[in-house]
């Protein structure tokens, strides 16, 4: 790893994050709670981190074979540091419509820079301008006939788009690729044991102006309607909530669990 001085902001800690699952095989969203607590980043920022982190690495095979196609380099062959690099700006070239394509390579640029040292960012430019030039139409003329080209264009690994055609048919492998490919909603459980729990948990989410949703099913589950990091919350550092899927609590009024 480079001793140089790293960019404190929202790609520097994605970058952080790809790093870290990829050599030292962390959980992205562990290494993305102590990454964003380090940089001190605010909840926007915190936010744009994750989606950049997360994203990258979904699209990870997909982005790999277009700056392989595009570029004519392989990332296999590159140092770490510039994979990542080339991937976190080839995702937000191709896969994000918020950030312009100048600022996607200019901020790859120059993270290369701060990493690699001086000149560090010219391969980097050259990758990220021939994605720029030609990746969303690559993208978009991948071929979708077989279920290897389904799981290419999904970022999928070949054996588990295989393993779901021989199951369930093309059709269905297909549907549950493009459902693993959705950004998944974020919920939690109140926890009821602790008294005032709820109306502090309101009151933490009316800070960030974020709305909770309910489920009819569930009825200690709440749903993050907006941009809401539940890590950063005092209610959840104190044990008011838990992060847990409607689907998960869904179980418990079917137990008729007791205390």
């Amino acid at each position: 790893m480079s001793r140089l001085k790293r960019p404190v902001n929202a790609r520097g800690v994605a970058l952080e994050v790809l790093l870290r699952t990829e050599q030292g095989g962390a959980w992205a969203d562990r290494a993305l709670t102590a990454e964003a607590s380090k940089a001190n980043l605010d909840r926007r920022d915190r936010a744009f981190a994750a989606q950049l982190a997360a994203g990258t690495i979904k699209a990870q095979r997909v982005l790999d074979a277009m700056v392989l196609a595009l570029g004519k380099r392989d990332p296999d062959d590159l140092d770490a540091e510039t994979r990542s690099i080339v991937r976190l700006g080839a995702y937000q070239l191709v896969m994000l419509d918020r950030v312009p394509p100048h600022a996607a390579v200019s901020t790859s640029v120059d993270l290369a820079n701060a990493r690699r040292g001086k000149g560090g960012g010219g391969l980097v430019n050259a990758l990220l301008r021939r994605v720029s030039e030609g990746g969303r139409e690559w993208l978009e003329a991948l071929p979708d006939d077989t279920i290897t080209d389904a799981a290419l264009r999904r970022s999928y690994p070949d054996w588990i788009a295989e393993t779901w055609e021989q199951a369930f048919g093309g059709e269905v492998a297909r549907a549950l690729m493009d459902a693993g490919n959705e950004t998944p909603e974020v919920a939690f459980r109140i926890s009821t044991l602790r008294e005032g729990a709820e109306d502090r948990i309101y009151a933490d989410f009316d800070r960030l102006d974020v709305t909770l949703g309910m489920d009819e099913h569930a009825p200690d589950a709440r749903v993050v309607e907006g941009a809401g990091d539940l890590v950063s919350l005092e209610s959840f550092q104190t044990g008011d909530l838990v992060p847990m899927s409607r689907s998960a609590q869904r179980i418990s009024p079917c137990v008729a669990a007791k205390p």
